[in-house]
């Protein structure tokens, strides 16, 4: 499971678009759903994954019990580890589609991120115990006591939880792309690792078979390090979204409300949340002589603006601020207090 998150750059507005195959860590044009049918949708992906995921680990763990192999039972238990990982899906797009409340009033959106943090600790909780396993066991490899009976049909079964791995880690990839989801592409980066680890398997069964004994419990080592780096992966990116780390460049959001007729200019911008579930605020300066209604359409044009301009904004605040720097706004501002004295008002 990688989680993938982005953050949008000038330079990256500028460039030519491409479709999100060509920049797979990208995450595709999210479809403007409401969070109900969002919830739906992903729970429903959640679903076939997990059967795809379940399909997958009970052939690695069959075979592990046929022939003994620690690899194999790393291999399943990886693949165990998708599975669970859908479930825990679930609970969390359950949590996270609930509507904003007084306790939460951004909203329950982060609860996957949550979800992901915890599938993070527990992939390094099974790291340690598989990477214990495969240690105990060399000794015993090497002396002759011990090892894994392989035979050609063994060799198969790796080789059926690698189609598991593939359908489920491309349908899923582009699902999570498609819905904006975090915990889908992370999900899916897992699952992705997890094929490439059934091909190592093949690799590996074959030469214990040709009499290669040790090759199993040093394979099921580096299974344990493959899942060691994913837990690695998934801890970084979530620290992001937890942390509020920024999600726009500012000046991508400068450029933006430049853009709305009757901004002056911008500064203060901040941008946080999930990349699917962003959170923008910013002042923005325009000319003093303008009315308190004029000044707040200007406002509310901004934030259109940028909820239509950029993917994953779900709330933007925009405070309205006069602009005292060019010249001619202090000149103007001059002139309305000399009218306002000769009309006899107070300045």
């Amino acid at each position: 499971m990688v989680a993938q998150r982005r953050r949008v750059s000038l330079h990256a507005m500028s460039a030519p678009t491409a479709d999100a195959s060509a920049h797979p860590a990208l995450p595709a044009v999210i479809e403007p759903l409401d969070p109900a049918a969002r919830a739906r949708s992903i729970e429903r992906v959640l679903v076939v994954t997990f059967g795809l995921n379940v399909a997958a680990a009970a052939v690695k763990l069959a075979a592990a019990w046929w022939t003994g192999s620690l690899a194999l039972g790393a291999g399943g238990i990886d693949s165990l580890f998708d599975g669970a990982a859908n479930v825990f899906g679930l609970v969390a797009i359950r949590l996270a589609a609930r509507p904003p409340d007084s306790n939460h009033p951004y909203g329950h959106r982060k609860f996957e991120t949550l979800v992901a943090v915890v599938i993070a600790m527990l992939l390094f909780v099974t790291c340690g115990r598989l990477a214990w396993t495969a240690v105990e066991a060399i000794p015993a490899v090497l002396a002759g006591t011990a090892g894994a009976v392989v035979t050609p049909l063994a060799i198969l079964s790796p080789i059926a939880a690698f189609a598991f791995n593939w359908v489920a880690a491309t349908y899923e990839g582009r699902m999570g792309r498609r819905l904006g989801s975090e915990l889908l592409v992370s999900d899916a980066g897992h699952t992705r690792a997890d094929a490439g680890v059934s091909l190592a398997l093949v690799g590996g069964l074959a030469a214990v078979h040709a009499g290669y004994p040790l090759v199993d419990p040093l394979l099921s080592l580096a299974i344990a390090g493959v899942i060691a780096r994913t837990g690695v992966e998934i801890a970084r990116s979530t620290s992001e979204v937890l942390s509020d780390a920024a999600v726009f460049e500012p000046a991508v959001v400068a450029a933006m409300a430049a853009g709305v007729p009757g901004v002056a200019g911008t500064h203060k911008i901040r941008s946080r949340g999930p990349s699917d579930a962003a959170s923008i605020d910013l002042h923005v300066q325009v000319d003093p002589a303008l009315s308190i209604g004029e000044a707040h359409a200007i406002g509310h044009a901004v934030a259109a603006e940028l909820r239509r301009g950029l993917a994953g904004v779900v709330d933007v605040v925009v405070h309205v601020e006069p602009d005292w720097s060019p010249p001619s706004a202090r000149d103007r501002h001059r002139r309305d207090d000399e009218d306002d004295e000769a009309a006899g008002f107070a300045p």
